[in-house]
């Protein structure tokens, strides 16, 4: 699979699961006020990148526990940063249909940049 229909996957199991439910539905009820629907987009969005955050802490303390297991409700580094990536996936195909594309953009810039960008070493 490659990451562009994972993403879609990853979207559409969270539309089906009721994840985007109460954001289309305060858009619906938004619709004649563009200024709202931009600001119920935004704090959305915002939700949403704060919910990848809480994973990493959740990831972070997988590795205090040195637990790196990738099962469901382990707990496990692997699968809180899986939940991660996901919610990540999720985000950016909402952004863009096109991740592998997006990522690509960037990787290509990021390949012609200087070593650790120009930064002094430690």
């Amino acid at each position: 699979m490659n990451i562009n229909d994972a993403a879609k996957q990853i979207h559409d199991n969270a539309r089906d699961k009721g994840f985007y439910q109460d954001y289309e539905h305060l858009l619906e009820l938004l619709k004649d006020n563009p200024k709202m629907i931009k600001f119920v987009h935004e704090l959305w969005l915002g939700c949403r990148l704060m919910l990848v955050v809480s994973e990493l802490g959740e990831a972070l303390e997988g590795i205090r526990h040195a637990n790196y297991s990738e099962e469901p409700k382990s707990g496990g580094f692997r699968e809180e940063l899986s939940d991660a990536v996901i919610r990540l996936l999720d985000i950016q195909h909402m952004a863009s249909k096109d991740v592998a594309n997006d990522i690509k953009l960037k990787m290509d810039y990021n390949a012609g940049r200087a070593f650790k960008h120009g930064g002094k070493a430690l």
